[in-house]
């Protein structure tokens, strides 16, 4: 019997250090973006409930999401994910292509230097882009809103995803006036909205984090000033949000697990190509209708 323990316990030690790892870093707190981690936590589980996944969110903090980077890559894990744009980009910039990276929720992860437009990517990286399609946004807005002539826009200037699709956006709205406003921060969408609501007719929020996390300010100047708030988040629609026309988040997530699981198979992040996902429209009908006119 005593044999048996001693052989039993190197065992346990070592199956232990052989269960995969796979760190999570998120950059804010908001419907979408724990969307999208749900779907890749159900492929990594429906895979092999073995895997230890370890998460930490950022809360819309560069200096929190840098600090969390330094932490996972710390742990090695056998696969790193960013969710949002910034926390993909400290990842990458913290790991110097060590460990496999895989990004989700980015917009524009050529102009975000994550991975080259052409070519094959330098370091072991590859992801899921979520760039709404701003064409087929600007037509739905159209039939949805025909009194629209002028959009206000708010967004941080310092979230490369969000300058990204406004200047898709701006190139598809061109017969539209257009003004914008900045919120550096989640605190500067109220006040922000507030001077921009009355000068519009209408508010699109593209796939900004820190406009996104305040959704609720921004329903709350729209209804203020009677216009509606057109999204690129289909989960703002529960928040109050007017209309969407948007990727489906969870479908991300698992779009975005399953590149993780192929790479925990044994293949090269850089062999796999990033990928994009299928749209999905979700319209708050009720509240679009009493805004139409």
């Amino acid at each position: 019997m005593k044999f048996l323990k001693y052989i039993i316990l190197p065992l346990s030690f070592v199956y232990g250090l052989a269960a995969k790892q796979v760190a999570i870093s998120v950059i804010a707190h908001h419907p979408s973006l724990e969307r999208i981690q749900a779907g890749i936590e159900d492929v990594l589980k429906d895979y092999d409930p073995s895997i230890k996944i370890i998460v930490d969110n950022a809360n819309g903090n560069p200096t929190t999401a840098a600090q969390i980077a330094t932490k996972m890559i710390s742990k090695k894990p056998d696969v790193l994910v960013g969710i949002g744009t910034l926390a993909a980009q400290t990842l990458h910039g913290a790991n110097n292509g060590k460990i496999p990276l895989v990004f989700s929720a980015v917009t524009d992860p050529y102009t975000a230097q994550l991975i080259p437009k052409t070519g094959r990517p330098e370091h072991p990286i590859t992801g899921s882009i979520d760039l709404p399609p701003t064409r087929d946004q600007v037509i739905f807005m159209k039939e949805q809103f025909p009194h629209v002539k002028t959009i206000g826009i708010l967004y941080n200037p310092g979230e490369v995803n969000a300058i990204s699709q406004i200047q898709a956006f701006e190139d598809e709205a061109h017969t539209y006036k257009i003004l914008k406003a900045p919120a550096v921060k989640t605190v500067d969408v109220l006040e922000s909205g507030k001077k921009l609501a009355p000068q519009v007719d209408l508010l699109y929020i593209p796939n900004d984090n820190t406009v996104v996390s305040a959704i609720e300010a921004v329903v709350q100047v729209a209804n203020q000033a009677n216009i509606p708030v057109f999204t690129s988040d289909p989960e703002s629609l529960e928040r109050g949000a007017t209309a969407a026309l948007a990727h489906d988040q969870y479908d991300i997530g698992v779009k975005t697990g399953e590149l993780i699981v192929r790479i925990l198979k044994g293949e090269n992040a850089q062999d796999i190509p990033v990928i994009d996902t299928f749209n999905l429209i979700k319209v708050n009908k009720q509240t679009c209708a009493a805004k139409k006119h």
